[in-house]
């Protein structure tokens, strides 16, 4: 009797081997399973006995896989477009009714150059600031929330944070900022060597020389509005979704993507890298807490930055400066522990042949990363021509 329950037990668990799992369905030790999703939506004979996935990707698969990596390349494309769209309404807006006020209080004679002053008035002035807050605020909750419903993704889903305690996370802060040191010395090291060809690397700047509105409506954007939105956007749509077989691939994808979304070369180093940093914690925490307050963290201290030198506070500027290399230094330190420590999740052949190869034959994907390519060249040739 005792051996036929052994014997019982033992075929049980030998058929019970034979499931895959679909939330690890590469058999990749070194994936957070907790951040995956089930691929049993991409590959629903996962869920039948003995049923392995090959090498090579059948055409069903590669077609699901696809639509993930497409979701993605669709929600940026629709971003653009809204946001421009937005943005065009919010001037046209902005025109009109400054005109008819002007209009009324000159008592109908306006001067034969206001098309001009109205212009320079409306990019000089607190308006410019909240079209940009407005627009891409709903640009990015829009996008990310319809993307979300589409991606079949609850946003509550995004915020459950697992295994994190301060002290980790002043840590990630930490090296956030690191990071964001890092990355200044390189976009200025580009930046010089561009200049010797006579190339301006674009930098836009939203702040510098603008009224008080101006500079706290922008600081509003950057240290709020900005870390959650685009947040809930980059780590939360576009990167379950990039995500979908390696979260390597998603990781780097994802921080590609965000960097691009830039438009500028010197702010792509920066959120090439923190986006990669960013990328890691929210799959590694399953959560855009810790990449949320990262961020934070970084749009703040360039926002000072830009506040000291703004209004001309030599004494603040030289106090924050000492505080932010120091803590930069003590990042960049941890930076290099956490290297060592930790890695980015390995890719398994299976994985490779599921990456960039079928996200390379997405017309969305390629569409955007165009796009996007073509308006930093554009702003690069506008820059260096003025």
């Amino acid at each position: 009797m005792n051996e036929q329950l052994q014997n019982s037990t033992e075929n049980r668990d030998t058929v019970c081997e034979k499931f895959a799992d679909p939330f690890n369905p590469f058999e990749n030790e070194t994936e957070f399973r907790d951040y995956n999703r089930d691929y049993s939506a991409i590959v629903p004979q996962l869920r039948l006995a003995g049923c392995s996935l090959p090498l090579f990707p059948g055409v069903q698969e590669r077609r699901g896989i696809r639509r993930s990596y497409s979701r993605a390349g669709v929600g940026l494309l629709l971003h653009m477009i809204f946001s421009n769209a937005l943005s065009i309404g919010f001037m046209m807006l902005f025109y009109s009714l400054q005109t008819l006020f002007d209009t009324a209080a000159s008592g109908g004679e306006l001067p034969d150059n206001y098309d001009i002053l109205l212009e320079e008035h409306f990019w000089s002035s607190s308006s410019n600031g909240a079209m940009n807050l407005l627009v891409f605020m709903f640009a990015n909750l829009v996008v990310a929330i319809i993307g979300c419903k589409f991606s079949g993704i609850t946003i509550p889903s995004l915020f459950r944070t697992k295994r994190l305690h301060p002290g980790p996370m002043l840590l990630y802060i930490l090296i956030a900022i690191g990071l964001q040191h890092v990355c200044g010395y390189a976009a200025n090291f580009i930046s010089d060597f561009l200049a010797q060809a006579d190339i301006t690397a674009y930098e836009p700047d939203f702040s510098t020389g603008q009224d008080i509105k101006f500079v706290v409506i922008s600081a509003i954007y950057g240290c709020i509005v900005a870390p959650v939105t685009e947040e809930l956007l980059f780590r939360g749509f576009v990167l379950k979704n990039m995500s979908v077989v390696s979260q390597r691939f998603g990781i780097i994808a994802s921080a590609v993507l965000f960097g691009l979304w830039h438009e500028n070369i010197a702010q792509f180093i920066l959120a090439f890298a923190v986006g990669i940093l960013m990328g890691y914690l929210t799959v590694k925490h399953d959560s855009l807490v810790p990449a949320i307050l990262c961020h934070m963290a970084v749009n703040t201290a360039a926002t000072i930055y830009d506040i000291c030198y703004t209004y001309q506070w030599h004494m603040a500027y030289t106090v924050f400066d000492c505080i932010y290399n120091g803590l930069a230094a003590i990042g960049v330190f941890m930076l290099i522990v956490m290297i060592i420590r930790e890695r980015l999740p390995h890719t398994t052949p299976c994985q490779q042949e599921r990456g960039l190869r079928i996200a390379a034959t997405s017309l969305p994907l390629i569409l955007v990363t165009a796009a996007h390519l073509v308006m930093t060249v554009l702003l690069i040739m506008d820059s260096s021509s003025g």
